[in-house]
């Protein structure tokens, strides 16, 4: 074995190391910030929302402002998954307790209302967890 053979082998190895080190630690290092950042702002959005579902409006304009800020809330939601849609099971959660809170608010709830709003809150609960990690 010729040892400029072995020089020039170490050499160029190093070299591509290097490169690939420059290239790809960028890429990794900012997919990974990305989703670092990501699970942050879900849970931010995730407690946000739960704060306003569990919010208890006292007069018209304040249920008016409440279903608002509960369709924002969704909205914030929705954002952070790909494509800016949910998914399914999540989404449909978040339908459910919108249009709970709708009907509040136009007069047409059913006597079992706050029943069906708490169930339909745990619901959105466990699926907000059970996605929070979803990509």
């Amino acid at each position: 074995m010729d040892w400029g053979v072995i020089g020039v082998a170490v050499l160029g190895g190093g070299i591509v190391g290097q490169v690939f080190t420059v290239f790809c630690t960028n890429y990794l290092t900012d997919k990974r910030e990305y989703k670092k950042w990501r699970l942050i702002e879900r849970h931010k959005a995730s407690s946000e929302l739960l704060d306003i579902l569990a919010s208890n409006p006292q007069n018209e304009s304040e249920l008016s402002k409440w279903t608002h800020n509960i369709r924002n809330g969704s909205l914030k939601v929705h954002i952070l998954y790909r494509n800016g849609v949910a998914p399914e099971k999540l989404n449909h959660a978040l339908e459910v307790a919108f249009k709970l809170a709708q009907r509040e608010k136009d007069g047409v709830s059913s006597e079992n209302w706050s029943q069906e709003f708490r169930v339909s809150v745990s619901e959105l609960r466990k699926q907000l967890s059970n996605h929070i990690n979803h990509d």
